[in-house]
This record gives C-alpha cells, sequence and structure tokens, in this order.
C-alpha cells in the first residue's frame, strides 16, 4: 500500500463452506492504521471488521485494505486465512 495505491482488493476464492478468521501481517514504514473490509466478488460487504469469524460460503471474495492516512503511506501487507 503507497501513496499511489492507498486501497489494495486481495482476491481468493474459498472451496470449502465454513467460518474463517482474517490474520493480516502489517509492516508500516509510516505511521498509517489500516482497515479491512470483506466482500463478495459482486461487491457485497460481508464484514465491516473480522472480530468474528465469518461463516463463507462457497465462491469468490476480496478483502478491501483502506489506509488512516492520505500521504506518506507505505505498508506490507500479508493476509492469511485460516479456517475455523
Amino acid at each position: 500500500m503507497t501513496d499511489d495505491s492507498p486501497v489494495v482488493h486481495i482476491n481468493f476464492t474459498i472451496t470449502e463452506t465454513g467460518s474463517y478468521q482474517l490474520s493480516t501481517f502489517y509492516k508500516n514504514f509510516g505511521q498509517t492504521y489500516q482497515v479491512a473490509k470483506l466482500y463478495r466478488n459482486d461487491g457485497t460487504l460481508i464484514a465491516s471488521n473480522w472480530r468474528s469469524a465469518p461463516s463463507l460460503q462457497t465462491g469468490d471474495y476480496y478483502i478491501e485494505y483502506t489506509s488512516s492516512s492520505h500521504s506518506g503511506i507505505f505498508v506490507l501487507i500479508i493476509p492469511k486465512i485460516i479456517k475455523r
């Protein structure tokens, strides 16, 4: 995530129905806060936070990461989806 790309989409496919938790590694090279939202591939919002493990059906999804900052953004994001 950078000033040129302040919104990042990570596409993924669920092949087995179940509850999933998001674990994300962030490495900030500046002072920012990131928010992760989960969407179906058609743009339907599933979760605005992942404090609980949402139940997902098989299909295509994406995670949208946004930053609280509008300048000086440089963040490495490595998401991991864990089936519970």
